[in-house]
């Protein structure tokens, strides 16, 4: 049964798994339209449970815009805070430009904080739209391209360890676990609860190769083949140590013969042009598998205590249109450790939600300078900008959950 939620003049319900699947609204949205009128609609209920379905109606009654929050757990700063994943956004035209969409993202903020969700991601279908709404920006993920027949050298390296291979359903339970633990170690790094996170494993359509060093998994990636003669695509990329990025690398120089391109999702910092000499592996944040750049939220300000932070303190006084129990004075203290909020303290500079999520999430580094704040209509944070450098040092965020 449906229930009703509304908090605006939009009529905003909560629909059940099944009540959502059969509706047009999401395949409208994204996917070849009209539909055969046979379509299965109740397998895409087993990934839509557990999330929470908000659903805009119009005057008479017909839903006309929908979301998914699909709850999450993100890497912030080396703790892993519960999150909302917003995901699915889609109106039918009747809903469309009437405000009912985001009447439903402020409704969604309402919910996540029930469900204790500190931060949101989302993946943009306009960047702007969501940036009014209080997200900000992170950096788009890199793409290296290499052909697989100029990593013959690591076939004569001799790498150590063993490789475990096979469809991504039959190594599951060892993916998941490895997966956990590059999360500990990656900031954005954001995981899909279930049942929702189980799509890889239902949907079974990736490889999976995980490398073992001793007792150890040490690394791990996924990947697909076009056809023969096609492009290796590899969204996951994971080596935690220079062993298993040589053994990972080696499994893909296999495919020499096969395959034309290696299309590898890499962590910032990668660096793949200074893996091997006379390799050309050009970056691109533009590869035809990748996504949009994702973007992040602080939907409660006081669940921010913990994260991992530089020295200083600063009191800011927040603004933020979407969320009014983050308005207000908040003292943010730096011990070198661990990030303490507290609400109160006497205001040094008024800021948007915006500049928060941008410090949070990508630091007060290049393209996140805090004297960069009063050109996007953030506030101006010039008299505060050494201390909020303290607290926020630079970080890269990269999220890996698809949603």
């Amino acid at each position: 049964m449906s229930e009703i939620r509304s908090t605006s003049d939009v009529d905003i319900r909560l629909l059940s798994p099944e009540e959502s699947a059969r509706l047009d609204i999401a395949s409208y949205a994204f996917e070849a339209s009209p539909a055969p009128p046979t379509q299965d609609r109740e397998q895409y209920v087993p990934f839509l449970r557990g999330s929470r379905l908000p659903h805009a109606f119009d005057a008479t009654g017909t839903p006309v815009a929908r979301l998914a929050i699909y709850p999450q757990r993100m890497n912030v700063r080396g703790k892993i805070l519960a999150s909302g994943g917003v995901g699915s956004v889609a109106s039918l035209p009747a809903g469309r430009r009437s405000g009912m969409v985001r009447a439903l993202m402020r409704h969604s903020f309402e919910l996540m904080r029930e469900d204790g969700q500190a931060v949101s991601a989302l993946y943009p279908f306009r960047p702007s739209f969501y940036q009014r709404l209080g997200y900000a920006g992170w950096i788009r993920p890199q793409w290296a391209v290499i052909d697989p027949a100029h990593l013959e050298p690591v076939l004569k390296a001799g790498v150590s360890g063993t490789t475990e291979w096979g469809r991504i359903a039959d190594k599951w339970d060892e993916w998941c676990a490895f997966l956990a633990r590059v999360q500990r170690e990656t900031h954005g790094f954001t995981i899909s609860d279930k049942p929702r996170g189980d799509l890889p494993q239902f949907r079974n359509d990736h490889w999976v190769v995980l490398v073992h060093e001793g007792d150890e998994v040490t690394g791990g990636m996924t990947y697909q083949i076009t056809s023969y003669g096609g492009k290796m695509i590899v969204p996951a990329f994971y080596p935690l140590t220079v062993n298993a990025r040589y053994t990972l690398l080696e499994w893909i120089a296999r495919h020499a013969d096969q395959t034309t391109e290696a299309h590898i999702q890499v962590l910032p910092g990668s660096w793949p042009e200074l893996w091997l000499h006379d390799v050309e592996a050009p970056t691109t944040s533009r590869d035809d598998a990748s996504w949009a750049a994702p973007m992040g939220r602080i939907v409660s300000i006081d669940g921010l205590t913990g994260i991992g932070a530089g020295e200083g303190r600063v009191a800011l006084e927040l603004m933020d249109d979407a969320c009014p129990w983050n308005i207000g004075t908040w003292t943010f203290h730096g011990t070198g450790e661990v990030l303490e909020v507290a609400p109160g303290g006497e205001a040094q500079a008024t800021l948007a939600i915006q500049a928060l999520a941008s410090l949070v999430f990508n630091g007060a580094g290049p393209g996140s300078e805090p004297e960069s704040f009063r050109y996007r209509g953030w506030g101006n944070a010039d008299n505060v900008a050494d201390a909020l450098r303290g607290i926020f040092p630079p970080a890269r965020p990269f999220i890996h959950d698809r949603f």
